[in-house]
């Protein structure tokens, strides 16, 4: 029998607050531009937002395209630390696409 719990609710949560918050600003993201950047599919990226995925992956897609917008409503202090974590997403991620 298959369990079915949520895997990252607040995660989810976080990533959805964020993302209505660039869109209700008129701010350049959306659901497809998302997808199409981190190739996940858009009942992946629903997924996501409701914490139901348990594929780390999608998580890390999403973020990645949020970040830089996020980055924009930070103090300067926060900036760097997101900028770090930016850096950091963006090694893993150009080096599980060249595998």
């Amino acid at each position: 029998m298959k369990k079915n719990h949520k895997q990252c609710i607040h995660l989810g949560a976080y990533l959805k607050q964020h993302i209505e918050i660039c869109i209700h600003q008129r701010r350049v993201l959306n659901q497809k531009q998302i997808c199409k950047n981190g190739r996940i599919s858009p009942n992946t990226f629903k997924k996501v937002l409701r914490g139901e995925t348990p594929n780390l992956y999608a998580y890390y897609a999403v973020l990645r395209e949020l970040i830089p917008f996020i980055q924009e409503e930070c103090k300067e202090d926060r900036r760097e630390m997101l900028n770090e974590l930016l850096l950091s997403l963006e090694k893993d991620f150009e080096a599980r696409t060249r595998t």
